[in-house]
């Protein structure tokens, strides 16, 4: 092509050099001679023709506008200023074989580690662009610089309400960072939407919602809810504790704050410790009731159970002083035992008194009755 546009521009510019008349190529496709016409170097290197229409009539009119139209020798493309138009018909460039229903059919070259799509939009500074694929498998997908990660067929509505945008697959967003042009990479997922229904962020989606933060410390918060006013109502930590209500910081060592009264019809407190099973052991030393009664005048709580204060500033472990009020119940049980073991013995010794108070009682009558017969 080049030989035959270099070939033809000599022709031309050696019927110049014989003095006879440039050519003009009208906007109504005939074609005159006439000095106001020119074949120029155009701009940038460019070898062509200045085309330039004749405003209505032929005699007298004046010159509007011209366009240029050439080819580009050392980079071998052809140049046209303002562009082209196709009004009808099919467009093919790169492929002698078009796909049957395209009105403009672009095949380009595949690279494993380049661009890998047929057509190729950006801006003039390539921050921003589209890169679509074959009609068969990869169709569009938007990026920056020159990568995207093919994953099926996508596409993008705007004429359906329930389809906005559909895909026969995943749907992945992907970090981009330290990417340049022609290079591989292994995508780092940050949103996945499979095509299942699991939602995955910061990963691929093993559930409804699986999220994986950054850190596995109180620090770092991977779920949070807000409020209107931007208040954080809910947050999920990374050390799995749990915030609820506005203004709520969980302490060191607890997984679950919540600012506010909770309502619920069940609650299991599963402890890891023991669980006071051993005050009825043989071996367990019960306080004497004495000492207790010394402890509570002196105190005013029961041993092992934290005072009002402590409560009030510290609040309680309702698994821990479950345990511990049972201890207590234990103990109480193992005092009312004990009590009720004094109170069998004295009612048998008083049984045993009364009975002995009756015989007495027999022997004084008798002792009465011999008396009174002498």
């Amino acid at each position: 092509m080049k030989i035959l546009f270099l070939t033809t521009l000599s022709l031309i510019i050696t019927a110049i050099s014989y003095g006879q008349d440039p050519l003009i190529i009208r906007e109504n496709g005939t074609t005159y001679t006439d000095g106001d016409a020119s074949i120029l170097n155009l701009p940038d290197n460019v070898y062509g023709f200045t085309i330039r229409p004749y405003d209505a009539a032929f005699n007298g009119g004046t010159w509007n506008w011209h366009r240029d139209f050439g080819y580009r020798v050392d980079e071998q493309y052809w140049y046209a200023e303002g562009g082209f138009r196709v009004p009808s018909g099919k467009t093919v460039i790169g492929s002698w074989n078009p796909y049957t229903y395209s009105t403009l059919d672009i095949t380009g070259p595949h690279s494993s580690n380049y661009y890998d799509a047929q057509l190729h939009l950006h801006t003039s500074n390539s921050l921003v662009g589209m890169f679509v694929g074959s009609h068969d498998a990869k169709y569009g997908v938007i990026s920056q610089g020159g990568h995207y990660y093919n994953s099926g067929k996508f596409t993008a509505k705007v004429d359906q309400v329930s389809g906005m945008i559909q895909s026969y697959g995943n749907i992945y967003f992907f970090s981009n960072s330290g990417l340049t042009d022609g290079s591989t990479f292994t995508p780092s997922s940050r949103l996945t939407i499979s095509n299942n229904g699991n939602v995955g962020i910061g990963r691929t989606g093993d559930a409804r919602l699986d999220i994986r933060g950054e850190g596995n410390s109180y620090s770092y918060e991977h779920f949070i809810v807000r409020d209107q006013y931007n208040n954080k109502d809910f947050i999920i930590r990374g050390d799995g504790s749990v915030e609820i209500g506005y203004d709520i910081d969980v302490p060191n060592g607890y997984k679950l704050g919540v600012g506010g009264k909770a309502i619920m019809e069940e609650v299991v407190v599963q402890l890891r410790g023991s669980w006071p099973d051993y005050v009825f052991k043989e071996n367990y030393s019960l306080t004497p009731l004495s000492d207790l009664r010394k402890y509570l005048e002196q105190n005013k709580h029961l041993p092992g159970i934290p005072n009002a204060k402590t409560v009030e500033e510290e609040g309680i472990e309702v698994g821990t002083m479950s345990a511990k009020l049972l201890e207590k119940i234990e103990e109480l049980t193992l005092y009312v035992i004990d009590l009720d073991r004094e109170v069998q013995m004295l009612k048998e010794n008083n049984d045993l008194l009364a009975e002995q108070n009756n015989l007495l009682k027999q022997q004084v009558e008798q002792l009465k009755s011999e008396i009174q017969s002498k």
